[in-house]
């Protein structure tokens, strides 16, 4: 009995922390879509938890804010007030990140000392809080790159910022898993092919961060073709590297590598789901993720052809976090027999 009561309190702390963390991954979309991410020129892991409290530490705050190149590039007209907003997201932003590194922290103590945790728990446990101790120093390096001479962050810390972010959910997700379900660790004859499947949605999701760090999304906003041809010729306007840094490339890639990546789950969800053999907790799983792919793929052509409307931006962000723990719950249901095999 006590061994189920402690699992229970492991399956809600570990929940909670779920939850804090795709509450930052839409915090963090709305810090990047207001151009919030550079307002905070310095990085105080812990002195940094206390905002300005008086007029005069919010006017040293906005004149170190005026020695970005945000503010000498673009905002030099901006208002203390205005500073003031921005600045909420990006403190918002760090201050959630603080929270979920106490919420791993202070909870695995308590039941560490206790001895609720099993050993094989401990160790991931231990690897979710180095996780977040990584991603926000990872943060840091990304907001640098924006404090330097251009006021944009590299994408491709961007993308590692948001990718470190994902793979510490489903980390969480997959344990959530092994905590709750039955396992028979036996591969369906569809595992690999999906597991390789999901490297694919990985590398969407990479090209979407990509898409948002070099704000490719704002140029060419025709669906399917962009302007008048399919590929335009400025896609290979870049002496090198287009692939990776010219932004209607990397469109380019990003629309038509979703649609891709969508008649290959068709494919497997039509195996899945012909197959008799197979049990309905694996055909639901399949079918959730065709169909949250299928939602995602729509936000994001809604989202280029309105010209990257917030909310629609954020809701796009959000979606793909859900697909990817869905992707992570079919992966899961695939290699373990109980979940596949009537």
């Amino acid at each position: 009995m006590a061994n189920k009561t402690n699992n229970l309190l492991i399956i809600r702390w570990l929940l909670i922390v779920t939850i804090l963390i795709f509450l930052i991954i839409i915090i963090g979309g709305i810090t990047r879509l207001t151009g919030s991410g550079l307002s905070m020129v310095d990085w105080k892991p812990i002195m940094g938890s206390i905002p300005p409290l008086t007029h005069s530490s919010w006017i040293n705050t906005f004149e170190l804010y005026q020695t970005s190149p945000q503010y000498k590039l673009i905002n030099q007209a901006m208002t203390l007030n205005e500073f003031k907003l921005i600045f909420f997201w990006e403190y918002l932003h760090r201050i959630l990140a603080r929270l979920i590194g106490l919420a791993l922290i202070i909870p695995y103590i308590i039941l560490g000392l206790k001895k609720y945790i099993p050993r094989w728990l401990n160790k991931r446990i231990l690897i979710m809080i180095g996780l977040v101790i990584f991603q926000g120093v990872l943060g840091w390096y990304m907001v640098k790159s924006g404090l330097v001479n251009k006021p944009e962050v590299s994408h491709f810390r961007l993308a590692a910022h948001l990718v470190t972010a994902l793979l510490l959910l489903q980390y969480i997700i997959w344990t959530l898993l092994d905590l709750t379900k039955e396992k028979v660790h036996q591969a369906h004859q569809l595992a690999i092919p999906t597991a390789l499947w999901s490297i694919g949605i990985l590398l969407q999701i990479i090209y979407g961060a990509f898409t948002a760090g070099k704000k490719a999304g704002w140029g060419y906003n025709t669906y399917p073709k962009m302007g008048e041809s399919w590929l335009p010729e400025s896609a290979f306007m870049y002496p090198e590297n287009n692939i990776f840094d010219n932004p209607v490339m990397i469109q380019f890639i990003h629309r038509h590598l979703g649609i891709v990546l969508g008649v290959l789950l068709l494919i497997l969800w039509i195996k899945i789901i012909k197959n008799k053999e197979n049990h309905l907790t694996l055909k639901k799983a399949a079918t959730y993720v065709l169909m949250i792919l299928l939602v995602q793929i729509i936000l994001g052509i809604l989202t280029l052809i309105l010209k990257v409307p917030i909310e629609l931006a954020i809701l796009h962000q959000l979606t793909g976090a859900i697909l990817l723990s869905s992707i992570t719950y079919l992966n899961y249901t695939l290699f373990n027999k109980t979940m596949w095999k009537k």
